[in-house]
């Protein structure tokens, strides 16, 4: 620090003489170094990787492993549970049966919410069913939580059955595991975006549920159309009023599907 500043009284350092001397001519040429580099930046050469902040989050820590034959049968169980609830008439009190009974049979916390909403109001109200399962971490106190959901239809007004299947795997992968630090929350909901809407009111204060757990950190939405295949992926996030979320569970979605 003496090399640079000098105190009152004191005689200048060499490196500030030499810095007044010059700074007429090192302010443009340090000025235009400056914007070359913010325009460089954007390039991958010169960004840093993708890295995880949050130590409890890191994949490498954990041997990951699904598609194995539990987690494969665990999907076929939500078939099976329509085919056992086809006495049911009302196509969404089956489909609630199904996921409720592959939820409950995986020692989930389950609860099954019936509710109406209307989409115009005055033109009468339509009704719909949620389900959702919750996994109580062994390591915490249901304090904070990680979403996980999925709809019976896609945005496009496509059957959504894939992801529900895609769900019942990853809670029996995810009843398997002990080292969670927060529940999750597995969340199957009817009618599109008013069943989440509905959902949420609920377990935010609204009433109606009574298996609960902490604050939701992070909400997760899967969306398969149906195919037999799929060749790729897409991944949309969005934090809280627009802004970017924390990018850690971005990032383990990107290392994970790779």
């Amino acid at each position: 620090m003496a090399l640079v500043l000098s105190g009152q009284g004191e005689k200048a350092s060499p490196i500030l003489k030499l810095g007044r001397k010059y700074s007429a001519y090192l302010a443009y040429p340090l000025l235009l170094a400056s914007i070359v580099w913010l325009l460089l930046l954007p390039f991958q050469t010169f960004t840093r990787n993708g890295y995880f902040s949050e130590n409890a989050m890191m994949p490498n820590q954990v041997y990951t492993v699904f598609g194995t034959e539990e987690h494969m049968s665990a999907m076929n169980h939500i078939d099976a549970g329509l085919a056992l609830q086809s006495t049911a008439k009302d196509v969404g009190e089956r489909q609630a049966g199904a996921v409720y009974h592959a939820f409950d049979s995986l020692g989930l916390d389950s609860e099954i919410q019936r509710f109406a909403y209307s989409e115009v109001p005055g033109t009468g109200s339509m009704s719909g069913i949620n389900v959702h399962g919750v996994l109580r971490a062994g390591r915490s106190d249901s304090v904070e939580a990680l979403l996980i959901a999925a709809s019976w239809t896609t945005s496009s007004n496509r059957t959504n059955i894939n992801a529900v299947r895609l769900m019942a795997g990853l809670a029996k992968y995810a009843s398997e595991q002990v080292y969670w630090a927060k529940d999750i929350i597995f969340l199957v909901t009817d009618s599109g975006e008013h069943g989440i809407e509905t959902w949420l009111k609920s377990y935010h204060g609204g009433g109606g549920l009574y298996v609960r757990s902490g604050i939701i950190q992070a909400a997760v939405c899967l969306e398969l159309p149906p195919a037999q295949s799929y060749a790729g992926m897409g991944l949309f996030f969005e934090g809280k009023s627009g802004q970017l979320p924390n990018l850690d569970l971005v990032n383990i979605v990107q290392y994970i599907s790779r």
